[in-house]
């Protein structure tokens, strides 16, 4: 029964079949991870890069960097991984201390999942979307400097 579960979850990985958001709630965390596979690639935007890894092994890892007038801004280190019945993201940016984001809302219908931690200034919530098959969405949400603020980082599969 495991290698059909396993089976399925590949199939729908691939994008040939999708789950409904009940469908989705019922799996493991584990196999929650391994259908966040369409963020998998190398994604170039304006002045932002990343490459996400795919899932297997159980864990997304992602490389990115921000540039401005041809230098890099920043650079990150992300990984996507289950830690008990959660997925989590945890950014490491650059000279700064690791905060974890829990997925909290995910429909794989259309591909978009939404990560929060509450307790985090900005951003408080980090939501991919992706648009279309060669368009993902990233969305930072919070609050800074006292007011509700949100950033887009619109990106483009490289080619």
């Amino acid at each position: 029964m495991h290698l059909i579960a396993l089976a399925t979850m590949a199939v729908a990985a691939a994008g040939i079949i999708s789950f409904s958001a009940q469908e989705h709630r019922a799996l493991s965390a584990h196999d929650k991870l391994t259908s966040l596979g369409w963020l998998s690639g190398h994604w170039k935007g304006e002045d932002y890069e990343t490459f996400y890894t795919s899932p297997e092994g159980g864990i997304i890892l992602s490389l990115s960097k921000g540039f401005s007038d041809g230098k890099v801004t920043f650079t990150e280190y992300e990984k996507i991984h289950v830690k008990g019945n959660d997925i989590l993201l945890t950014p490491h940016l650059e000279g700064q201390k690791p905060v974890s984001f829990t997925l909290t809302d995910y429909d794989p219908a259309v591909k978009r999942a939404s990560f929060r931690n509450k307790k985090h200034d900005f951003p408080r919530e980090i939501t991919f979307d992706l648009a279309t098959a060669d368009n993902l969405v990233i969305t930072l949400s919070g609050v800074e400097g006292g007011k509700e603020q949100s950033m887009q980082i619109n990106l483009q599969r490289a080619r």
